[in-house]
């Protein structure tokens, strides 16, 4: 399965973009699922809901697990299969192990080759537990008289006994009893209730004496095999359950980190390991040639392509492709990729028009979700990002709602809506980015409000939880907050480093806290750009 993600503190763009793509690919026949990096902020919850789309389940990292590797499935065996029949399928595919499973497909044991051959020697070959169907089809048995559905006890061949006197000491209600066409030993076998008499070269028995075995309730099997087979057949009809490994099992569930079972596998000398779900149910085995195949989970990115605004762990991911509007990253891949990076107002612009480009007609829904997302990242086309391939896709898609205008202000009064008692540390987060200049990193927090005045009178705690984040972060130079007031088109900037010369250089001499920018309203486009510029060798 693909893992399709945007980044991190995750925006409206990011999310809608994911769910999008994820449902173009599906329809394309390439299995995916959108997730998202972190909780989602008020205005995509509010789109989300105003849409009726499912919240995207959330992604912890890309490290590789078990799942991700191509491991082998199969299913499982019962408890009460044969012997012989698991040793055949074993011998059949080549499987050194399977792994014995209740009716509901719990793992519950293992059996190996090994163990097989282990019975076959050191086990007890005079001891049968097993019922009537494995001994009718192993031994080639046909019911002379009527048989039980089970049965239990001590093995006897009867030409091991050269007396008669001999062979009566052993014919007792506990003996399953091996013997040819010798009429005498069968009558006394069943004058003494021996619950079971195998009779070997498929010889057929008198009337008289098949008539008093079912009124003693003896059941006798005929079968097509000679003495010597049935011997060594016979204890092969037990059930697997019998020599299967049911304790200290060496397992692990799916959604394991490969990082963990390599560790594990180095340490124990197993050849193969059984793989369950989160629940306990077997799904298959994984062995060392799998861990050597595994090239890492597939994902797509979205609206990001830096490794510090990706999934932790993105270093062992698979990915397949990219879909981005901003500036090229860090990012590094094995193999070349599918890289779609364009210079639009939002990542939506572009899977917008991915869906045209393959001729398919995205749901209500996602047309929703389109336009909620170009909408956002342009500020309703306001922003200087926004550019006309932005501004058609919004005429394609904006039938999804009676009035554009009116949704829009919906979307952003859910979206600015902050409460005087939400922590500013939780307020930084909604839209952060983390930037790498020059060997140093930076990190950027976005928020939009149309109430600007309830979240400028909290100055002071926004210069504290700015420090704050600077200090706690070694490899920052600096934290800013970028207050973007809608209804003024311009953004307030606060910002704290522990090198007043990268603010000098930033913003000049004359930098104010809380200082406003006319005009100023994009973070990728007129911030970051800036801040490069004019830090690129200077931090």
């Amino acid at each position: 399965m693909i893992h399709i993600f945007g980044h991190r503190n995750p925006d409206t763009d990011s999310i809608c973009s994911a769910i999008a793509l994820a449902e173009l690919k599906n329809l394309l026949d390439q299995n995916s699922k959108a997730y998202r990096l972190g909780p989602l902020n008020k205005e995509t919850a509010f789109v989300l809901d105003y849409f009726g789309v499912e919240e995207p389940p959330f992604l912890e990292d890309a490290k590789t697990q078990i799942k991700d590797i191509p491991y082998a499935k199969s299913e499982g065996l019962t408890a009460d299969e044969s012997i012989a029949e698991v040793f055949n399928k074993m011998h059949r595919d080549s499987q050194r192990s399977l792994a014995v499973v209740d009716k509901q497909g719990y793992l519950k044991g293992l059996v190996t080759m090994h163990d097989i051959a282990m019975n076959m020697i050191h086990g007890d070959i005079y001891h049968l537990d097993t019922s009537l169907r494995h001994l009718k089809n192993i031994l080639k048995g046909e019911e002379l008289t009527p048989c039980a559905g089970r049965y239990t006890g001590q093995i006897s061949v009867a030409a091991y006994y050269n007396t008669n006197e001999k062979l009566l000491n052993i014919l007792t209600p506990d003996r399953i009893l091996i013997v040819g066409d010798r009429y005498e030993v069968i009558e006394t076998a069943i004058e003494n209730n021996v619950p079971l008499i195998l009779v070997s070269g498929g010889h057929t028995l008198p009337e008289y004496i098949c008539e008093k075995a079912e009124d003693k309730g003896t059941g006798i099997l005929s079968c097509a095999l000679d003495t010597y087979t049935i011997s060594k057949l016979l204890t092969q009809c037990n059930e697997i359950g019998s020599i299967a490994i049911t304790e200290n099992l060496k397992m692990f569930r799916e959604d394991d980190l490969l990082e963990v079972a390599v560790e594990v596998m180095e340490n124990t000398n197993f050849s193969t390991y059984p793989v369950v779900d989160k629940d306990g149910k077997y799904l298959g085995f994984i062995a060392r040639r799998h861990v050597l195949q595994s090239s890492g989970k597939k994902v797509i990115l979205v609206d990001h392509n830096e490794s510090s605004q990706s999934a932790p762990g993105i270093k062992q991911a698979n990915i397949l492709e990219v879909v981005d509007h901003h500036r090229i990253g860090d990012l590094l891949t094995n193999e070349p990729i599918y890289f779609r990076n364009e210079p639009v107002g939002s990542t939506c612009t572009i899977v917008e028009r991915l869906y045209r480009e393959v001729g398919i007609e995205p749901s209500n829904k996602i047309k929703g979700l389109l336009l909620s997302g170009i909408l956002s990242d342009t500020l309703n086309l306001l922003s200087p990002t926004t550019t006309l391939r932005d501004r058609e896709a919004v005429e394609r898609l904006e039938d999804v709602v009676e009035n554009r205008e009116e949704y829009v202000r919906k979307m952003f009064t859910a979206g600015s809506h902050i409460e005087a008692s939400e922590p500013m540390e939780k307020l930084l987060k909604q839209d952060f980015k983390r930037f790498d200049v020059s060997g140093k990193s930076l990190g950027i927090s976005q928020l939009y409000t149309m109430d600007r005045d309830s979240i400028l009178a909290r100055e002071k705690e926004i210069l504290d939880t700015l420090k704050e984040n600077t200090l706690r972060n070694e490899e920052f130079v600096s934290s800013m907050l970028v207050i973007t007031d809608i209804l003024s088109q311009g953004s307030y900037i606060y910002a704290y480093s522990h090198d007043k010369s990268f603010l000098i250089r930033t913003f000049g001499d004359d930098f104010e806290q809380g200082q406003f920018l006319p005009g100023i309203l994009s973070r990728k486009k007129q911030i970051v750009p800036v801040i490069m510029q004019k830090n690129l060798t200077g931090i």
